[in-house]
């Protein structure tokens, strides 16, 4: 059994995902580089549908560099690590796919290319 780590989710719980990545290198079985720019201060996580706070009228996530996950940072401790799974871009925020998979091209070439991201 391995662990799926997301690294919005970490981020919203209060955890520092790279330490969460050092930590569990070799029980990671896949990451989810998803964006976020939520703080959790109303406990959302309790309610029903967690992902649509009922006090708040916001999105929870974010496309890929919209939000406050130092995502670069992060692939660079996989790599320091010697992590070599999978790694899945999750856009969450947008209704238009191409528009975020677009953003997300953008973001790898923009920012993950010159920190050592390889295909």
């Amino acid at each position: 059994m391995k662990l799926d780590l997301d690294t919005a989710h970490l981020q919203i719980a209060g955890v520092d995902p790279a330490e969460v990545i050092q930590k569990a290198m070799g029980r990671i079985g896949v990451v989810h580089f998803t964006d976020t720019a939520f703080v959790d201060d109303q406990e959302a996580y309790l309610q029903p549908l967690p992902e649509f706070p009922a006090k708040t009228a916001t999105k929870v996530f974010r496309d890929i560099g919209d939000g406050r996950v130092d995502l670069v940072s992060l692939w660079k401790a996989l790599k320091e690590t010697g992590y070599e799974g999978t790694v899945v871009f999750n856009c969450r925020n947008s209704y238009d796919i191409y528009r975020s998979i677009l953003r997300t091209r953008s973001f790898i070439n923009r920012s993950l290319i010159p920190a050592g991201y390889t295909e």
